[in-house]
């Protein structure tokens, strides 16, 4: 059988796009076994942070799983936004300076300003997640120590009209040339 020049093309770009959305940082292509260490709780709620593995090689890709839980004893309202900003990262680079945004992650924060948002219930010991590929949005091309945070706002849960801030515990990763 043989195939036409524009079913050929087509299926090129069809294969292409679809590296292209693998590659576009939305799912990592890698799910780990990450050690779970969860912030201080703040309004009943606590966030946790995990890397796949401490240290990486220059441009490997490094998976950054973020869990939101409500610790409380009662059922609750949280605020979903596109995911990543849903969450306040905060990248610490080797020389202590904050890691700035690369062009994809700041077209992606601009992107997602205009996302829809949306009320979901989360119940008691209930906990929501998510996953970025962390140097997708981070320039991350140093060697060495960095340290990584989330945090999230949240509604008190006396009043709904004020938000406090969730942290999670710190992750270092490495990475070594």
């Amino acid at each position: 059988m043989k195939l036409s020049k524009s079913t050929c093309i087509w299926a090129v770009v069809l294969a292409f796009f679809l590296y292209v959305m693998a590659e576009a940082g939305e799912e990592p292509k890698r799910v780990a076994d990450m050690k779970e260490e969860w912030g201080e709780e703040t309004e009943g709620y606590t966030i946790s942070i995990a890397t796949d593995k401490e240290n990486y090689l220059p441009g490997e890709m490094i998976t950054l799983s973020v869990k939101l839980k409500n610790m409380s004893e009662g059922d609750t309202k949280i605020l979903l936004v596109a995911k990543f900003a849903s969450y306040q990262i905060e990248v610490v680079l080797p020389t202590r300076e904050q890691a700035p945004l690369t062009l994809y992650g700041k077209k992606m924060l601009e992107a997602s300003q205009s996302f829809v948002r949306a009320v979901v219930p989360l119940k008691a010991g209930e906990e929501i997640g998510t996953s970025f590929n962390l140097n997708r949005f981070f320039d991350m091309t140093l060697s060495g120590e960095y340290r990584i945070s989330v945090s999230r706002k949240v509604w008190e849960r006396d009043n709904i009209e004020k938000t406090a801030t969730v942290n999670s515990n710190t992750v270092v990763v490495v990475i070594n040339e």
